[in-house]
């Protein structure tokens, strides 16, 4: 089983093409990506879960996705992961500010 969310725009597309619902894009708590983003945030999502942070599975993930880059690029993926963990955590201290527990 999963630790991550396994919702994307692409996932709520397809909930409206089949089931005529349509997204509540308004509260979303994806992040707004360009498109060319996507795999960036799949990757982020993978690799910030419990199990691949307690049994160092970083590296497998990178093969799993199979990412092969120049230094240069790795440092734009880098650069790239660390904008989205930067949004998500500001993301989560306004919900805990706007809904503190009681």
């Amino acid at each position: 089983m999963c630790d991550y969310p396994e919702v994307n725009c692409n996932r709520c597309d397809e909930i409206l093409e089949i089931d005529g619902i349509e997204p509540d894009c308004g509260n979303c708590d994806l992040p707004v990506l360009y498109p060319e983003n996507q795999e960036v945030w799949e990757l982020y999502q993978m690799l910030n879960t419990q199990f691949v942070h307690d049994f160092h599975a970083q590296l497998l993930v990178f093969e799993a996705f199979g990412i092969q880059c120049t230094r240069a690029e790795a440092k734009g993926l880098l650069e790239k992961l660390i904008l989205i963990h930067q949004m998500m955590k500001a993301k989560n201290v306004k919900q805990n500010t706007d809904n503190p527990r009681s």
